[in-house]
């Protein structure tokens, strides 16, 4: 047999051309897979970073809203405080007002009290003063006759019930009468 090739050089240049072509192609094709398959995983690995991310930012939310609420209790403490400590202030200044209050009538309490005292010894020395007139009279029969003080305000001819009580129980104060009364008992006199 012969020696001579089966296929003719250009054939097989054309044959190894063509291997050539197709092992580029295999190994664009094989580049363009691999760069396909990180692109995957890129997307792959965003799509976890990106669910990640909401879980956190879920997670960042619900803190948010516990903090918020956090700081509406805070304040809704310090106004609840703040009332308490105004109502406090406020009962405070009430005491204070109320015991001064309570000093000024005592006060004036013990005002009336030496008022009425003290009328009560003028009637009884009023008292005293006519029973003297009127033993002054009996003893020596001579009438002593005593002049009403004029008055500089004009006379009302209203009839008040002080007048009325007055006119009844001869112009003496009702204690006055009664001392009268008791004086009379004590001395006989009817």
């Amino acid at each position: 047999m012969s020696n001579d090739p089966v296929y003719s050089k250009q054939v097989l240049d054309n044959l190894k051309d063509g291997c050539e072509k197709v092992k580029t192609i295999f190994n664009n094709v094989e580049t363009q897979r691999k760069q396909q398959q990180e692109f995957i995983n890129k997307i792959s690995n965003f799509d976890k970073e990106f669910s990640t991310m909401l879980d956190n930012m879920s997670k960042n939310l619900v803190q948010f809203n516990k903090i918020i609420e956090n700081v509406e209790n805070t304040i809704k403490q310090a106004n609840e405080e703040r009332l308490k400590v105004t109502e406090s202030e406020n009962k405070s200044k009430k005491i204070e007002n109320l015991k001064s209050e309570t000093k000024y009538l005592q006060e004036y309490h013990k005002l009336m009290e030496e008022h009425n005292k003290i009328s009560l010894i003028i009637e009884e020395q009023k008292i005293k003063k006519n029973l003297a007139v009127k033993d002054l009279e009996k003893k020596y029969g001579v009438h002593i006759s005593q002049k009403k003080k004029s008055s500089s305000k004009p006379v009302k001819n209203v009839d008040t019930e002080e007048h009325i009580r007055r006119r009844s129980t001869g112009g003496a104060h009702p204690l006055a009468a009664a001392l009268k009364a008791k004086f009379k008992g004590a001395r006989g006199e009817d």
